[in-house]
């Protein structure tokens, strides 16, 4: 069986037998032709409109954000550690006993 790059064999699972579709080669060149003028358009919006930038305003509330946050996390790890601290201090008390 000769194979091309524009047949494509489609076996389908309700049915045993094998499907043989022919895409033409005015159909392989749409489908080509399509996918290069919607990248090109794609890199040409991309390169069109300018990247925003975060304004002084912005940045410092994302500054601050991320120092709450920070904080935050601190406080989680420090309150963690301390109830694992007096886990093990109760652990060993009743272990002592």
């Amino acid at each position: 069986m000769k194979t091309a790059l524009y047949n494509l064999i489609v076996i389908s699972p309700e049915n045993t037998g094998l499907n043989r579709i022919h895409v033409s080669r005015s159909a392989l060149m749409i489908l080509a032709a399509a996918f290069v003028l919607s990248f090109c358009s794609t890199v040409f919006l991309l390169l069109t409109f300018p990247r925003v930038q975060l304004r002084e305003i912005d940045r410092s509330q994302l500054v601050h954000v991320r120092h709450e946050t920070d904080i935050q996390r601190q406080n989680t790890y420090l309150a963690r550690n301390a109830d694992a601290d007096r886990n093990m201090s109760l652990q060993s008390g009743f272990i002592n006993q």
